[in-house]
């Protein structure tokens, strides 16, 4: 990994200071019509929560890992992947947004299909169990599609910004600013609903960090 030009959070106030600071500065951009920093904000936001769920998911060890490094658990999410992801193949890469949400996703499919478990692998067993205790998958899956298509819409801001027409660009940046953040929102919800139960974490016996 390229050596980190800005210092990471050291803890979770500093992570809180962090989130509290930013979403100040998201007010102010939607009052301001700053709308490109609304917008980066809120995919930051989106990123961060996704890479928060497969930290309560038991495959980072750390808060700071930038790669799924739990080889405990990496086959059967492996096997989840290669049955329910779009992708033809397996990829535990997370240093997306795609990657993050490929497992997320394939999390949910699994246990929407009636969380089938042809190894008997007690970790999936107590996956199954705690995604019918922490939330709807159908809702989920609602909300990472409406996040993918948000998503599609920000990188054709980002990497064609200076090709669109600014009359089209213009009169749905308002919009799509909104949605974003509502979005992330909702993705946090979730995050919130699996850290509260944490039975991933202790059952795979993994720090707290």
């Amino acid at each position: 990994m390229a050596e980190r030009k800005i210092a990471p959070v050291t803890d979770n106030n500093d992570k809180s200071r962090t989130y509290k600071e930013h979403m100040k500065k998201f007010n102010r951009a939607i009052k301001s019509e700053c709308y490109f920093e609304a917008i980066l904000i809120t995919y930051a936001m989106m990123e961060d929560r996704l890479r928060s769920y497969l930290y309560y998911l038991g495959c980072l060890r750390s808060r700071g890992s930038h790669k799924f490094d739990n080889k405990k658990i990496s086959e059967d999410i492996k096997e989840l992947i290669v049955t329910y992801s779009d992708d033809e193949v397996c990829n535990l890469g997370i240093t997306s947004i795609t990657g993050k949400m490929r497992i997320v996703k394939s999390v949910q499919k699994w246990f929407k299909q009636g969380y089938p478990n042809p190894h008997e692998s007690d970790y999936l067993e107590e996956l199954a169990l705690c995604i019918d205790m922490t939330g709807d998958p159908d809702e989920m899956l609602a909300t990472l599609a409406a996040i993918e298509d948000w998503c599609k819409y920000r990188n054709e801001v980002i990497h064609s910004l200076l090709n669109k027409n600014l009359d089209s660009l213009y009169i749905e940046l308002p919009q799509k600013s909104e949605e974003g953040i509502v979005l992330a929102r909702a993705l946090d919800k979730h995050v919130r609903r699996i850290k509260s139960r944490n039975s991933l974490r202790k059952y795979l016996k993994l720090k707290e960090n």
